[in-house]
Order: structure tokens, then C-alpha cells, then sequence
């Protein structure tokens, strides 16, 4: 009875959720590629060889972007690992200014079209693309479905495992059976060797997008610098709900220490 219980809402649980789940995973897999695509298109406005001489102190950069732009305030400053890549300082999603490293002067970008893309997989991923108070909203039902997600790894490795424990009942869920002799049973079986293979995965992830969602309600931004010098640095730029709490060069250990006093 309890088995069949957890069964019928197991089914359920993943019928109310699957629509959500799915748009998140795809979402969520094109913007894991986000930074790699970013660069690719980027590559073409680098700076080129023979005009690579000592890079600008990075407040001098900082200085200089506020006096091209001092009615848009900087949020953040990214430093790629690459001699010819500009220094981006960015004022929001879509504003701020891409400079020299060298000279300190600005750089033409790359066609906004790709950055848009993302920023609508990013809006979408996270909130539907609501805005104002709806995002709170967007959120709520994200964040449940993840539960309900994380419900169905737990469930799913209950029901995994066979009413007799016998080898033979192991093994045809540990993998594909060549012996099945219809559509359900061969999708009944492929359900059991996808769900026992991926559990591991699949419940990393669900943990990670609820401790991000409800545990820390910040922004937390780190981009390493300083690789030249064999010892990472990090740039920090902390913020609790809105307020500036922190930003300054860490070292990577302080960087994890800076982390655990603001969150933990």
C-alpha cells in the first residue's frame, strides 16, 4: 500500500512539474554556454598582438570609465584570462563600456544580438520573463517545482529498487533489457536505467538552484584576475538585498572566507 502510494504521487508530482522542469533544464543548458559563445563572437574585437604593451592599473580603468560615463553607475568590471580581451565595466545587463587594457580608450563591441539572446534565456530561466512584483511570483513556482523535482530523485530511487531483492530483478534496472517485448516495458525499463544513472546529477542540481532561490537572496559576483601572476585574484562585488556590502582584489582563500562570513 505505502509503495503504491508513493507511486501514484510520484506520477503525479512529475506530471504537475514536467512543464517547468523541462523549460528550466533547456534554459538552463543554453546558458551554460553562454560564456564560451560570449567569447567566441568576441575574438574578433580583441586587441591585436603588436599593440600589447603593460596593461592600465585597474582603478585607473575604473576611473576612466566613470568620467565617459558618469551618469550610469558601474555594477561590475570583468577581466578575461586573455592579453587582447577588453576590460568590460558594466553598468547593468546592457550598459557600461568596453576599454583598452592598454590605453584606456573604448572599444568597438560585438553586434548585441547574441548578448540579447542570453539576457532572454536568463529572464526567462529565472523569472518567465515577468517583471516588477510578478518575479516573486516567478520564483514561488520555480522553487516548488524544484522541490517537487528533488521529490521525484527521492521517490524515484525508493521505487527504483525491486520488491524482491534478487540479482537478477538489480540487473534488469541497472541496465537496458534486450529481452522486453513491448513499447511499455521497454520505456518501463529505460525509465529505471536513465533515473538510477542520473539520480546523482540530477540531485546536485535540484540543491543547488534551492540553496540559490531561498538560502542566499543576494548577488554575489567574483571574476578572477591576476592569472599572469600564477596566483588566482578575484574581483568581489557584494550585494545584500541592494545594498553594496563589500568589493575589493582577494586572493582566492579570502575569497572563500569573504564568502562564508556574508552568507553563512
Amino acid at each position: 500500500m505505502f509503495r503504491k502510494i508513493i507511486f501514484w504521487t510520484h506520477l503525479v508530482t512529475g506530471v504537475v512539474s514536467a512543464l517547468v522542469v523541462l523549460t528550466m533544464s533547456f534554459t538552463g543548458v543554453m546558458l551554460t554556454y553562454e560564456r564560451q559563445i560570449l567569447a567566441w563572437q568576441a575574438r574578433g574585437y580583441y586587441v591585436p598582438t603588436e599593440e600589447q604593451t603593460t596593461a592600465l592599473p585597474l582603478d585607473q580603468m575604473l576611473r576612466i570609465a566613470s568620467n565617459e560615463n558618469p551618469e550610469q553607475p558601474l555594477s561590475s568590471l570583468v577581466v578575461t584570462n586573455d592579453p587582447g580581451a577588453p576590460v568590460a565595466l558594466r553598468a547593468g545587463r546592457s550598459g557600461g563600456v568596453n576599454l583598452n587594457p592598454y590605453t584606456g580608450e573604448e572599444m568597438a563591441e560585438a553586434p548585441p544580438a547574441l548578448d540579447n539572446f542570453f539576457g532572454t534565456m536568463t529572464s526567462f530561466h529565472r523569472w518567465f520573463s515577468l517583471t516588477g512584483d510578478n518575479r516573486n511570483i516567478a520564483r514561488a513556482i520555480t522553487g516548488a517545482c524544484n522541490l517537487m523535482f528533488l521529490f521525484l530523485v527521492l521517490s524515484g530511487m525508493y521505487l527504483w529498487l525491486p520488491a524482491l531483492w534478487q540479482w537478477r530483478r538489480f540487473k534488469t534496472r541497472l541496465w537496458f533489457d534486450s529481452r522486453v517485448s513491448s513499447s511499455k516495458a521497454r520505456n518501463f525499463n529505460w525509465h529505471h536505467v536513465f533515473g538510477i544513472w542520473t539520480k546523482n546529477i540530477s540531485f546536485g542540481v535540484v540543491c543547488k538552484e534551492e540553496t540559490m532561490k531561498f538560502l542566499i537572496p543576494t548577488e554575489f559576483t567574483a571574476a578572477k584576475i591576476g592569472m599572469k601572476t600564477g596566483r588566482a585574484k578575484w574581483l568581489v562585488l557584494t550585494q545584500v538585498a541592494g545594498e553594496k556590502k563589500g568589493c575589493g582584489v582577494l586572493s582566492t582563500t579570502q575569497l572563500i572566507l569573504h564568502f562564508i562570513t556574508t552568507f553563512m
